[in-house]
């Protein structure tokens, strides 16, 4: 059986539900240390260059297993693929609120209930897991930032202070541009995308490579905090496990191009 039918069904045998003579085979595996730190990750196309796997260089790092599932709006994430995982980070929305027919706080509000109820959904397959949630980026756009705004304040006075158990992945305010303006910040975004076009989206190697630290560290900040690791130094901010949030990423970002990248 896998492990992830293990969150279904229970594995017993009562007595007296075996015939005389009947034999059973059973398997032993062995689970690596740093199961404790298995993550799904679902998102849009600002995920799409993060990666899972050994490469300290190129990616999260054995410390930190897991695969990443790709939903570009909220009505695609699938809540059975973040079964079995003791993590599970949504980075999505933004390609919700940036459509032309939404106008308002209760258009914003419909978008959230949806997410909610995918929330829910997954806590309800998966109730051990922690779920930690990605606030909708700013964009180059003042009028996709007022429904991003609106949207990331539901998540801070309603998701995260209700009873499923949300947190949220923290410093996405680096993101900002530093003109003040609310703006996505132009060094850590793509000027234009592949068909020469502003690109309002999307971040760049450096906004990624940023993106994947913070995520990085909200999952590993909890394995480092536990009982057997008290005596571990703690980390300043700007490392993940002794190296900077730049040898977290990998070199490919997002195209830029709405149609194959979900934004």
């Amino acid at each position: 059986m896998t492990r992830k039918s293990q969150d279904f069904f229970a594995h017993e045998i009562k007595s007296g539900q075996t015939e005389p003579g009947t034999r059973y085979s059973i398997t032993f595996r062995s689970v690596s240390r740093w199961n404790v730190n298995s993550t799904c990750l679902v998102g849009d196309s600002n995920t799409g260059p993060l990666h899972f796997g050994t490469d300290k260089r190129r990616t999260f790092g054995e410390t930190m297993p897991g695969q990443r599932f790709w939903a570009p709006k909220i009505d695609s994430i699938e809540p059975p693929v973040c079964c079995a995982y003791k993590n599970v980070v949504i980075m999505c929305g933004t390609n919700d609120v940036r459509q032309p027919d939404v106008n308002g706080p209760h258009d914003i509000e419909v978008i959230y209930n949806l997410y909610h109820t995918k929330l829910t959904e997954i806590r309800k397959l998966n109730p051990r897991c922690k779920i930690y949630v990605c606030p909708v980026l700013p964009t180059k756009c003042y009028r996709i930032n007022q429904g991003a705004l609106h949207f990331n304040s539901l998540i801070f006075t309603k998701l995260v202070r209700g009873d499923l158990g949300v947190q949220y992945v923290r410093g996405f305010n680096d993101f900002l541009d530093e003109d003040g303006s609310g703006l996505l910040s132009k060094n850590l975004s793509k000027q234009f995308d592949r068909h020469s076009r502003p690109d309002l989206l999307h971040l760049n190697l450096s906004g990624i490579r940023k993106l994947a630290g913070f995520i990085k560290q909200t999952v590993l900040g909890r394995y480092q905090g536990a009982a057997g690791d008290r005596n571990r130094r703690r980390l300043p901010t700007n490392y993940v496990n002794g190296r900077p949030y730049s040898s977290v990423a990998g070199s490919s970002g997002p195209t830029g191009d709405p149609a194959r990248d979900g934004t």
